[in-house]
């Protein structure tokens, strides 16, 4: 019997070759198919993102809490950019903003799939101690362009049933989502 050398302890077929080891990534990171996400992450288009029913907290996939209660098991639930206008209970991370009664995500999230996340991190941006200024948009998508999610829609705007909208607090001029304090003032 054949034995392979400890540089390359594995044999397959014919050959012994050397042991691959995958990359780990947690939620939000960058992969492809020779990286491993993290437990209840996987990898779709290019990052890792938490399964349906948890949400990214500190790089780590965090179940979401469920109804437990014979009360709250007839909740409706809606998630992230869906109506909640009829009392429906926000899910994902998201709350209901009274003024558009949609649910929405905190100030800084954005809806990956059915959750609210952090926007994912690249070493080719700012560094995280520089804020990125609101009002200026990274690239011109004007209001009610089409959209996936709000990745596609720019500063200051959201993708609400496939569509780019202002975000609550902020208003359309000629396609800039603007703060309302300065239509009001202006």
């Amino acid at each position: 019997m054949c034995a392979c050398p400890p540089e390359k302890p594995i044999l397959q077929g014919d050959a012994c070759v050397a042991q691959q080891y995958r990359k780990i990534a947690t939620p939000g990171e960058s992969c492809d198919e020779n990286t491993e996400c993290t437990k209840e992450s996987s990898c779709h288009g290019g990052q890792c993102r938490c399964q349906y029913g948890y949400i990214a907290v500190s790089g780590q996939c965090v179940a979401l809490p469920m109804p437990t209660t014979p009360a709250m098991k007839n909740v409706v639930l809606a998630r992230p950019l869906d109506s909640c206008d009829n009392g429906e209970q926000c899910e994902g991370g998201s709350s209901c903003d009274q003024d558009t009664g949609v649910c929405m995500c905190p100030p800084g999230y954005i809806v990956y799939g059915v959750q609210c996340q952090p926007p994912p991190q690249s070493t080719a941006m700012q560094p995280a101690a520089t804020p990125i200024p609101q009002a200026a948009p990274t690239f011109a998508v004007s209001v009610n362009t089409e959209c996936v999610d709000d990745t596609n829609c720019g500063a200051n705007k959201v993708c609400v049933v496939g569509r780019c909208k202002c975000r609550p607090g902020f208003v359309d001029h000629d396609g800039v989502c603007e703060p309302l304090e300065s239509e009001i003032s202006g």
